[in-house]
């Protein structure tokens, strides 16, 4: 059985990141640069202090220094980062969390966020996080 709801705006960004807090298990590829021009401190005050500690994490990151510095402040055995050298900015990030997809735009005049939920798509979508993931050792 499939479903799919579009969560449109701040708020609506906000509460697909709410969702992914249910799971056990989060694997992120977390491309913008620009998410607070969108959710503000949302990250910062409410989010990351639920996430954290409490869920099992694997991060892809664009490869910045900034975001190397962040990653050392996470436990590197239960929330780990991996680093990936992009040539563009992209403002967006995937989630996979058990057979939940979620697809963020951080589009400024018109975020939204996509979830899915579907077996066979998320099954398909962890194989590729996988392998990426593998491939940034």
């Amino acid at each position: 059985m499939q479903k799919i709801n579009i969560l449109n705006g701040t708020d609506g960004v906000k509460s697909a990141y709410r969702l992914t807090l249910e799971a056990d298990k989060l694997d992120i590829v977390c491309l913008t640069a620009n998410y607070e021009k969108i959710t503000g401190d949302f990250f910062e005050k409410e989010y990351a202090l639920k996430l954290y500690g409490r869920v099992a994490t694997r991060e892809i990151l664009p490869d910045t220094l900034e975001n190397r510095q962040y990653a050392k402040s996470k436990d590197a055995a239960k929330n780990q980062v991996r680093f990936l050298a992009l040539q563009q900015t992209v403002d967006s990030d995937c989630m996979l969390a058990g057979d939940k997809i979620i697809l963020v735009s951080y589009r400024e005049n018109n975020p939204y966020a996509l979830v899915v939920e579907d077996r066979d798509l998320a099954a398909n979508l962890q194989l590729q996080f996988n392998r990426l993931w593998e491939s940034l050792k």
